[in-house]
């Protein structure tokens, strides 16, 4: 028999109220445990839940980009965008070329064929191009010197700029410009008297025989500005436009056409044309030459006005005949209307007939020229019109005071002989104080009106 002391019944008294706190304790921790790990559990549950929700919307995303880039849209019978009213979106130029509506997205994106686009193309990752993307109208495109312009023109969209750079382009043809486009280069010469290279901002040069211009406008609405032309090809031309357009603008540029044959600087085709801040030099050794021409034929479809202002010409032919400001009426029933401000207009001596202002026409007489605060200087003929074609001259200088045919003055100057006729200060009525000019043969008078008569106070002689 095993005896147990007060002391041994102590001390496993005090053993099993220890085990008592060590259960309790343990208990305690495995319910903070189980607490924590059913709260991991709910945030593992609304993870998830918030997952599946975003890759939803992903997918209907990639979807939705997936459609965009899968559509095949219609072509313009023009070629050229339309907006579909009816879907809200647009129709693409070309089936190589199918409208995009545009592309977000955050990866990395390949595109092989060409692709159009009419609204934003953001990329997150990396953007890998095949052929060509384009977008439709007001980009902004730079033309390289190494570049040639006639491909980025190809390239461009109705609507672009293209921005030419400071230097020299040599070209061997000329550049169609066949759409709506806005060409500016980085400055040109200024006043050109003699046939010198630009020595600063763009220039467009060339040897070549160009008959269809430097630049050949072939559609509406193209502007071309800020550069100098220099072309020394024989039988050349500056800058031409096809027949019957209208919101062609020609600003701030100059031109040099420097070589044999018939040169010319401006063609205009029955168009209407703006001209700005303009300079040419054209020179032929053996040939007719003229700075600018406004003229029709009998395909004309539309009256034409070319519109001048703050242009520096001269013109040397070396036969036949030189003008340096011509409109000509080539039998069209359309008036043709060539209007110049501000301008100085000179042909050298050089040809049989050296004219700085023309208007005339074979048969229809439908040329009219106005020429207002202008100085005109031709070797032969300040201002030469036939028929019953107008020209109308006001507060020009004839340098030469020479003129063929019927010119109709609106306060024209000259630096020869001075005309005048009488001239009245009229009161409100005539009465004693009112002046007044007269004239005859040898004199000038001014007279003054004093008792009821006239009374000379100074003359002049011529």
């Amino acid at each position: 028999m095993i005896k147990f002391t007060r002391d041994d019944v102590s001390t496993q008294q005090k053993l099993e109220r220890l085990l008592l706190r060590m259960q309790a304790e343990q208990d305690n921790v495995r319910q903070q445990y189980e607490a924590r790990l059913a709260a991991i559990q709910q945030d593992l549950t609304r993870t998830k839940s918030e997952l599946r929700t975003a890759t939803s919307s992903l997918s209907a995303n990639i979807s939705a980009i997936d459609g965009a880039f899968s559509r095949a849209f219609a072509t313009s019978p023009s070629g050229v965008p339309v907006w579909d009213e009816e879907n809200n979106r647009w129709i693409s130029t070309t089936d190589a070329s199918p409208l995009q509506e545009g592309l977000v997205t955050t990866d990395s994106q390949s595109f092989a064929g060409d692709k159009t686009f009419q609204d934003n193309l953001i990329v997150g990752g990396n953007l890998s191009v095949l052929d060509a993307i384009y977008w439709v109208g007001g980009n902004i495109t730079h033309v390289p010197l190494d570049g040639d312009i006639q491909t980025y023109v190809n390239a461009a969209t109705a609507g672009d700029t293209l921005i030419l750079a400071s230097g020299v382009y040599t070209i061997t043809s000329s550049i169609t410009v066949n759409k709506q486009l806005n060409i500016v280069g980085q400055g040109h010469s200024g006043f050109v008297t003699t046939p010198v290279t630009p020595s600063h901002g763009t220039l467009i040069t060339s040897t070549a025989t160009l008959p269809n211009g430097a630049f050949y406008a072939t559609n509406d609405n193209v502007r071309v500005a800020n550069l100098s032309v220099n072309l020394t090809g024989a039988t050349s031309v500056g800058v031409l436009t096809a027949a019957n357009l209208q919101g062609i603008v020609l600003a701030d540029i100059d031109v040099i056409v420097d070589g044999t044959g018939s040169e010319q600087g401006f063609v205009i085709d029955s168009s209407d044309v703006v001209l700005r801040n303009l300079t040419f030099y054209v020179t032929s050794s053996d040939g007719a030459a003229s700075g600018l021409i406004l003229q029709n034929d009998n395909t004309a479809t539309k009256d034409a006005v070319c519109d001048c202002f703050n242009v520096t010409g001269t013109v040397q032919g070396g036969a036949t005949f030189a003008s340096c400001c011509t409109c000509y009426n080539n039998n069209s029933a359309h008036t043709l209307t060539l209007n110049l401000s501000n301008s100085v207009i000179r042909t050298n001596a050089g040809t049989p007939i050296n004219v700085a202002v023309a208007s005339y026409s074979l048969t229809t007489n439908n040329s009219v020229v106005n020429a207002y605060f202008c100085t005109l200087d031709g070797d032969d003929y300040d201002a030469w019109q036939t028929g019953t074609n107008e020209l109308n001259i006001g507060g020009s200088v004839l340098v030469n005071n020479l003129t063929f045919g019927t010119i109709n003055y609106r306060a024209t100057m000259t630096s020869g002989n001075v005309v005048a006729q009488d001239i009245t200060y009229m009161g409100d009525p005539v009465t004693d104080g009112s002046w007044r000019f007269t004239h005859s043969d040898s004199h000038v008078n001014l007279e003054y009106l004093a008792a009821g008569a006239w009374g000379v106070k100074d003359t002049w002689a011529p």
